[in-house]
């Protein structure tokens, strides 16, 4: 005799019939029938375990209810273009730096159709990828070579496996760092089969710190940028230079992780005492890393730049060709760094910094005066570069401040073509039009008719 509970399973729509409903057919043409299909099957099992556990079985209705809302979802999931008045130049979850366009343009066009990624056209036989990229940072910052994997964690990865595998790297307490997403230096040193050796403490590291934990089982020093973080008050650390000169007379390799790679100080004051990665290769580090799509404005990338030896070691290493970077990757850092080298402004972070306050101001005043909404005004605000990088600098900026239904205002306009992320307060929402790209004030300026009238 079958129990009550199974009888009630039984009562569980097919598959099979849920997908000859209209409004679920409706989904094949953007979604495919065998992506809908396995939705179909998963909220079934779900509707399963659920009338396992509680004894009430859902009907066909809202099964399918659940299967468009959940592909309502996936359409906001698709990586798509959004407005940016965060004011945070760098937003880790909006894709860090925009590239300019005419420079998207050339990658675009160097990767719908074969490309030489890997071939030498001038005789005709295989190449190594990706060298001449290593070699524009190497230029770029002074360097004798360089060498480029899929990001910095990678780079980080590479360097450690190749050079302190079975061996201890000596790295300061201070500088044991995590970044967003929970990447942490100690993890990744584990995973490369290293020993990690803490030196100094927290807020006080001292060259004598370093000098007398080197032994015959120290494979690697390690300097890391604390770029989104900042000890003050009683602290002291090593100089990059300081510990280059040790590492040198102990012909230990060092590796300076310098995280947001900067290339020049875009003219703001407050970014002076950021390092950039020229300086970094002046201070004699036998290797420095650091992000491509951080403080250098170009696309996701682990960059490692160095003396000549070491890089070598790196390209030959096992772990080089799992962590090396595709065509697409190459082929916008590659435009990134040779727009640095002959045309500086087709850097789109660069004119994201350089923009000027007084345009700021104008072109706010200019939307709020379109608008017409006295709940609507333009204000002063301060941005920041994000990222994980220059922790504790603010700098001014200008924008828009709206003080009136401001949850639904922030869900209105992300779900707005295209969708608009703002920075929220206490009791006002702040439109920063530092990271609103030049032209689309227009599209700003319709969300916010759109969403506010």
């Amino acid at each position: 005799m079958v129990s009550k509970d199974k009888q009630k399973l039984r009562n569980i729509p097919a598959v099979s019939t849920i997908l000859e409903r209209k409004d679920i057919k409706a989904l094949v043409p953007r979604w495919s029938f065998t992506y809908v299909s396995y939705e179909a099957k998963k909220q079934v099992l779900l509707s399963r375990k659920k009338a396992q556990k509680t004894g009430k079985v859902e009907g066909i209705d809202a099964i399918a209810q659940k299967i468009i809302n959940s592909f309502t979802n996936k359409q906001t999931t698709l990586i798509k273009p959004v407005i940016n008045a965060t004011g945070v130049a760098l937003h880790t979850n909006l894709g860090r730096a925009p590239l300019d366009e005419a420079l998207m343009k050339t990658v675009c066009d160097n990767s719908v159709s074969y490309c030489n990624l890997e071939f030498d056209l001038a005789f005709g036989k295989r190449s190594k990828r990706g060298t001449l990229a290593g070699e524009m940072a190497a230029v770029l910052a002074g360097a004798e070579a360089g060498v480029v994997v899929n990001n910095n964690a990678g780079a980080v990865l590479l360097v450690v496996s190749c050079f302190a595998r079975d061996k201890e790297v000596l790295v300061s307490r201070g500088e044991l760092v995590q970044i967003g997403g929970g990447f942490r230096i100690p993890e990744i040193l584990i995973a490369s089969g290293a020993r990690l050796k803490e030196v100094g403490t927290t807020n006080r590291t001292v060259l004598m710190d370093y000098s007398k934990s080197v032994n015959e089982n120290t494979g690697l020093i390690m300097k890391v940028h604390k770029s989104n973080f900042e000890i003050k008050g009683f602290v002291e650390e090593v100089s990059p230079s300081e510990l280059s000169t040790l590492a040198r007379k102990k012909r230990i390799p060092m590796l300076y992780d310098l995280g947001s790679g900067m290339v020049d100080s875009f003219g703001l004051p407050e970014f002076k005492a950021e390092p950039d990665i020229a300086s970094a290769i002046r201070s004699n580090s036998d290797m420095v890393c650091f992000s491509g799509d951080k403080l250098l404005g170009g696309p996701q990338a682990g960059i490692i730049i160095g003396r000549g030896k070491y890089i070598t070691a790196l390209r030959n290493h096992p772990l080089y060709r799992p962590l090396r970077p595709d065509k697409l990757c190459l082929s916008a850092l590659e435009q990134t760094l040779l727009a640095y080298l002959v045309a500086p402004e087709k850097i789109k972070l660069k004119s994201i910094f350089e923009q000027g306050i007084s345009r700021l101001e104008e072109r706010a005043k200019h939307i709020s005066f379109e608008l017409g909404l006295d709940y609507v005004t333009p204000s002063p605000l301060k941005s920041t570069a994000g990222g994980g990088s220059t922790p504790s600098i603010n700098y001014d900026s200008y924008g828009l401040v709206v003080r009136k239904n401001i949850e639904k205002l922030d869900i209105k306009l992300r779900n707005f073509d295209p969708p608009v992320v703002v920075r929220k307060g206490k009791d006002k929402i702040m439109l920063d039009l530092s990271t609103v790209l030049p032209g689309q004030d227009d599209l700003l300026l319709k969300a916010l008719r759109s969403c506010l009238l």
